[in-house]
């Protein structure tokens, strides 16, 4: 039963059914993928992330609410999402721009 509330939105549930809260997930991923851009200024970084995980966790590197980015499609099986730092800030959240959402083979 709690794992269909769960599926059904219910995050209060998390630990009864052993999943992760949104926040926490959010927190965890955002600071993998600020090290690993980190580790590289100025150039690339590729992350493999399970599509969950780099929706929310893209999302709150934006400055997203976990209502907006439930909003927010998500990703096909093997596909990605392609975020560019700016040099200046355009809002007091982020320095990160998407620039291409749910991109597969078919895109590069």
């Amino acid at each position: 039963a709690a794992f269909e509330r769960w599926r059904a939105g219910d995050r209060s549930v998390a630990d009864e059914v052993g999943m992760e809260s949104l926040e926490d997930l959010e927190k965890r991923a955002t600071v993998a993928f600020l090290d690993a851009a980190q580790a590289h200024p100025g150039g690339r970084t590729v992350i493999a992330a399970h599509g969950g995980t780099a929706k929310y966790g893209v999302a709150a590197l934006l400055g997203w609410s976990v209502e907006v980015s439930r909003t927010v499609g998500s990703l096909a099986n093997c596909h990605w999402i392609e975020l560019v730092e700016v040099g200046k800030s355009f809002s007091k959240q982020t320095r990160w721009r998407i620039s291409g959402w749910n991109l597969g083979p078919w895109n590069v």
